[in-house]
């Protein structure tokens, strides 16, 4: 089966034109893009690659590397064909804004690197266009489709219908083990490393790896969880709202990813609460001290762990994940702090290079995203990556008072939720889940929505008056 990968992943581009001819775009677009990611196979990898247990150079999806023909790549495919063939209307209502400039940046900044270390013109180019194809097109697809309250709230829905869908064959993997992928498509790089848990297994399905899929359904939960609290959720699928946000949540936490689990317990308790505050500035100083301790992180100015040990909290939070058996935490850290040294060599653009970390790190990959960037495309890549989440999340902070997050704008505080804890993940996890890109570009295109309609309210009261 696993010749068959390539074929499987290219058969999504006639399956999305078929759901573009029968479906409304924007349902078409959701279709392709939440349905891909969860069952479609990650790549085709190398027979020889089998027979390593933990084959830790794989890179993710999200980064252009040695594999090219990934879903993520080929969703973004299917989806530009899709709405050039079924909706070129589109294209005219796109508004392009200062804040689609991050994104922007980020997909051409491999041709910048690659420029800059002297690798030519097709390899950085092909680099783009992979980013532009994996990033850019979620991205885009969320402007023209996500970018107005029932846009945004339909993508939240089927975040949640995603949730739902995967709940048979993740009850399935939580008593039998990781099964489906290597049943379906063959060898999973990062099948068996950490899927025996503190009850069970940690379930995979399709995904990256099992950290992406906690990921996946605890933002699925989130969307499910505070469009029923917003009163957006009565029902779903025949279902009472509550039910199904109860069953999306013990879902999530039944894959007994810890990050994913507290992310979304957080994520939850800060949207109440910053709602009832009826104040911005928290998030934005909260958003504010993170980026600038990631910012320490990546140029190696913090050692994590001795800060941590410094406090009772954080002793505490070090000392109960390594009692539960969750040692990988001081293991990339170590790994990190090697390969900050090796990425600052090319502080600039970086080396352009997925595998600058071989050099100087013991040949060991690191994991975090934004380390990652930090050595393929130096400051500017880092800094263009943190750009392209915290433009949407600015988008969403100027939208209005907190006080409707609860109400009419209960889809944009859940795709702003969606969008944080995907975010705060891939600061320790690289395998970030493309398709939620997709709410960053509603939320921008939500705040041109919102000036275009206060705009409109004025001139139509300069008109009666």
């Amino acid at each position: 089966m696993p010749d068959a990968v390539p074929l499987v992943l290219w058969s999504w581009v006639p399956i999305t034109l078929a759901l573009f001819w029968k479906l409304p775009p924007a349902r078409a677009a959701v279709a392709c893009l939440l349905g891909g990611w969860l069952i479609l196979p990650t790549a085709r990898f190398a027979d020889d690659v089998a027979s390593v247990a933990f084959p830790y150079w794989i890179m993710p999806a999200c980064l252009p590397a040695d594999q090219w023909t990934t879903k993520a790549r080929v969703i973004g495919v299917a989806l530009l064909l899709g709405v050039m063939a079924f909706d070129p209307g589109a294209w005219r209502r796109l508004r392009p804004t200062w804040l689609d400039g991050p994104m922007l940046g980020w997909c051409l900044v491999p041709i910048a690197s690659g420029l800059a270390n002297g690798l030519g013109v097709l390899g950085p180019v092909a680099d783009s266009a992979y980013l532009a194809l994996s990033w850019g097109v979620p991205y885009l697809v969320g402007r023209l489709y996500f970018g107005d309250p029932p846009g945004i709230e339909a993508f939240g829905r089927g975040l949640v219908a995603s949730g739902l869908c995967a709940l048979p064959f993740a009850v399935l993997e939580f008593a039998a083990g990781p099964v489906l992928y290597a049943g379906l498509y063959g060898f999973h790089p990062y099948r068996t490393p950490g899927m025996e848990r503190y009850v069970g297994y940690r379930p995979v399905l399709f995904f990256e790896d099992g950290n992406q899929l906690g990921i996946w359904l605890a933002a699925s939960a989130l969307a499910a969880a505070w469009l029923w609290r917003s009163g957006r959720l009565d029902r779903f699928a025949g279902i009472p709202g509550p039910a199904v946000a109860a069953i999306l949540v013990g879902q999530a936490i039944l894959t007994q990813s810890a990050g994913a689990v507290a992310l979304l317990a957080a994520a939850l308790l800060g949207l109440e609460a910053i709602r009832r505050l009826d104040r911005t500035w928290p998030v934005a100083a909260a958003l504010g001290l993170i980026l600038l301790l990631v910012g320490a992180r990546a140029a190696n100015l913090v050692d994590a762990k001795a800060l941590a040990m410094k406090t009772g909290v954080g002793r505490g939070l070090v000392e109960a994940a390594t009692g539960a058996g969750r040692g990988s935490f001081g293991w990339r850290m170590r790994v990190e702090e090697r390969a900050a040294r090796v990425a600052l060599r090319h502080p600039g653009l970086g080396s352009g290079r997925w595998d600058w970390w071989r050099a100087g790190t013991e040949g060991e990959r690191p994991w975090g995203l934004p380390i990652l960037v930090l050595g393929q495309y130096g400051l500017v890549g880092w800094l263009a990556l943190l750009a392209t989440f915290a433009a949407p999340t600015f988008a969403f902070l100027r939208l209005g008072p907190p006080r409707f997050w609860g109400s009419t704008r209960a889809g944009a505080a859940a795709a702003a939720g969606v969008l944080s804890i995907a975010g705060l993940d891939a600061i320790l996890n690289p395998g970030l889940p493309l398709p939620l890109l997709a709410g960053a570009g509603g939320l921008v295109g939500l705040k041109g929505h919102a000036a275009a309609s206060a705009a409109w309210a004025r001139r139509l009261q300069g008109v009666r008056a």
